[in-house]
């Protein structure tokens, strides 16, 4: 019997703490025009990626408020003691994406619309050396080799440091949210999806949910609340377009 219910997650504690700006004072030497312009350009070039502006197309669109986007992340891991094997493996991440600043486009202020597809591909290290490891030493295997809807969601600014984001996303891109500078899942991303997977899901699996987040100074309040269905990671789920059962 399938159980279907929704996850309740809060930060209503100060999650969030915003240093204050610093203003600029009339003391301050004004920056030089040519830093201006060099600043401007490693910004636009930001942006724009390693694929260059596509003939002036890429910014233009982004003058539109269109920003289109694609990554593609390879990690190599090898085991040299220990498991039942000596091998390499290299797994790969790919990820397409679609930004619209809907004030640029259509001039409603203070909304952002965003898609994300990813794909993951290739054989794991813990799979093929037999490591029997509790966490995958290349993190982008996890949750399975396959096609994901990842991001379908809209965020609203509604005025006064808060801001509303409904649609299908990831608990750990709101909440207990940590960076991945690490291969190794065990240092890499959201903790609680990594303890307890089978109800908090970090990307690339997504849910329906809805978050609400205030600012009323420096410090931030928020909560949200997911969709929470044990068959997400089958085949089956809106989340997987194809692919292999998780």
């Amino acid at each position: 019997m399938q159980t279907y219910g929704w996850a309740v997650a809060a930060a209503a504690a100060a999650l969030a703490y915003a240093a204050p700006a610093r203003a600029q004072t009339s003391e301050q030497a004004p920056q030089p025009a040519s830093d201006t312009v060099a600043d401007t350009q490693q910004s636009l070039d930001a942006r724009i990626g390693a694929t260059g502006d596509w003939g002036g197309l890429r910014t233009r669109l982004l003058d539109r408020g269109v920003d289109l986007n694609f990554s593609a992340l390879s990690e190599v891991a090898g085991n040299v003691t220990g498991g039942q094997r000596r091998t390499v493996t290299q797994v790969s991440g790919f990820a397409l994406g679609l930004t619209l600043d809907t004030d640029k486009l259509f001039g409603l202020e203070g909304g952002t619309f965003q898609f994300v597809g990813t794909k993951r591909q290739g054989p794991a290290l813990i799979n093929s050396a037999g490591l029997g490891t509790l966490m995958p030493a290349q993190e982008i295997y996890a949750r399975g080799q396959t096609y994901r809807l990842t991001d379908l969601w809209y965020q609203q600014q509604l005025g006064g440091g808060t801001d509303l984001k409904v649609g299908r996303m990831t608990m750990g891109e709101d909440f207990a949210t940590l960076p991945c500078d690490f291969m190794n899942l065990t240092f890499c991303g959201n903790p609680v999806g990594n303890l307890v997977g089978n109800y908090w899901y970090n990307g690339p699996i997504s849910q329906w949910a809805g978050r609400l987040r205030v600012r009323p100074g420096r410090f931030s309040f928020q909560v949200g609340v997911y969709e929470s269905i044990p068959t997400t990671c089958r085949p089956t789920s809106p989340s997987i377009t194809a692919g292999p059962r998780a």
